[in-house]
């Protein structure tokens, strides 16, 4: 099998938590929340795939992002399809998508779709960093309609297990 086909089976299959997730904070700054759970696909725990997550404490609803994580013991790892909740940046597809999103910044809410950047092949994907993103139209007013829309698109059956972050608010 090559590392395409691989790659393909991994996103197509119907995938569950391997372990139950939640969120840490990254290193010593505690300025993100990160989480990277193992995922299942046939109550077997594929070796190095995982849902990757992460999110500031001190935005709520913002800023968060979900990453189907390809990480093997050998090889090249990286991202499969990446999603941005209400990004604190813009993106921009830089001329690589045809149509009304070629060069026009997304500030909104927006998927880096497989379908989109597998024609890259998986070393374009992952060094490219899933460079193709379209926004996302659906209306995802909170955490839980957010997660449900993920859930769809990365195939993970026990997405609501997913809690919601500890949003902590700061003082200005």
């Amino acid at each position: 099998m090559t590392i395409e086909e691989e790659i393909d089976r991994l996103y197509a299959g119907s995938k569950t938590f391997a372990v139950p997730p939640s969120w840490h904070f990254e290193g010593e700054s505690r300025n993100r929340l990160e989480m990277r759970v193992p995922l299942s696909i046939d109550y077997v725990t594929e070796e190095g795939l995982f849902l990757y997550g992460s999110c500031y404490p001190h935005v709520k609803d913002g800023g968060v992002t979900f990453v189907l994580l390809y990480h093997p013991a050998q090889g090249l790892a990286g991202p499969i399809v990446r999603f941005c909740w209400n990004p604190l940046h813009d993106h921009k597809n830089i001329g690589g998508h045809k149509g009304e999103w070629a060069w026009k910044p997304i500030v909104t809410t927006h998927l880096h779709g497989f379908e989109l950047n597998r024609k890259y092949g998986w070393d374009g994907m992952v060094r490219k960093n899933l460079p193709i993103a379209l926004p996302v139209d659906e209306e995802l007013s909170d955490f839980r309609d957010m997660l449900e829309y993920v859930g769809k698109i990365f195939k993970i059956a026990d997405i609501q297990r997913v809690p919601v972050p500890e949003w902590q608010q700061t003082l200005i």
